[in-house]
């Protein structure tokens, strides 16, 4: 039996899409200016428009735009509950990424263990993390966890007040 050919279909060969114009059907904005939020984006947030020269290339801020800026701008926690928040949101991210990947552990049998690193990461970075998990209770830590990274403000007022207690307990209230 010989062997059939079939006709073979034309490649369509595809040019890359080009960015700018044509890409997203709008022009980007020119050099030296801000992108500003929708009307609509604005109706949701607390925005700061900028001030003084060189205002169109600042840009426009939303100070409201997780859980800690949303407490802050109803008055319900003070600026310096506020700050001691965003400190422990950036002690928290570093002392985060300093744990190794156990996600991705494999057992012995595999060969190789990826979520293994016999580093013991850095120092000042565990350090300041335990400094700030020591000045707490364990319930307030976890209510500023829950604040921080998950955005839950509390509901009632014993919580509300247990959250208070850990940040002022950071911000050095008590």
């Amino acid at each position: 039996m010989g062997k059939g050919s079939k006709a073979k279909k034309p490649r369509v060969k595809f040019k890359p899409r080009e960015l700018g114009k044509q890409a997203i059907g709008q022009p980007p904005p020119p050099k030296g200016t801000a992108e500003r939020p929708t009307d609509e984006r604005k109706a949701r947030g607390v925005w700061i428009e900028p001030q003084g020269t060189m205002q169109a290339a600042q840009p426009t801020v939303d100070v409201a735009n997780d859980a800690v800026g949303r407490m802050y701008e109803r008055k319900l926690i003070g600026k310096a509950e506020e700050q001691a928040a965003r400190r422990f949101q950036e002690i928290r991210a570093a002392y985060i990424a300093e744990m190794p990947d156990i996600a991705q552990f494999k057992s012995c049998i595999a060969g190789s263990v990826p979520g293994y690193d016999d580093g013991d990461g850095n120092p000042a970075v565990l350090a300041a993390y335990r400094k700030i998990e020591a000045m707490m209770t364990p319930r307030q830590r976890s209510l500023v966890i829950a604040l921080c990274e998950g955005g839950h403000v509390p509901s009632d007022v014993q919580t509300y007040r247990r959250l208070r207690g850990g940040l002022m307990a950071m911000a050095g209230g008590r």
